[in-house]
């Protein structure tokens, strides 16, 4: 979901009642990390 907000807040969108997000860039790569990560790593995830 941050990954989306921050692109409608790139397009203008204010998403006034959604979290801080970092900048689309930061998003894309934090989710790029998250699907690079093994399930079995995952799993261990607190």
């Amino acid at each position: 979901p941050s990954t989306i907000v921050a692109a409608l807040r790139e397009m203008g969108y204010p998403c006034s009642s959604f979290a801080a997000t970092a900048a689309l860039e930061q998003e894309l790569q934090r989710l790029a990390r998250w699907y690079q990560c093994p399930a079995s790593k995952l799993a261990t995830l607190p």
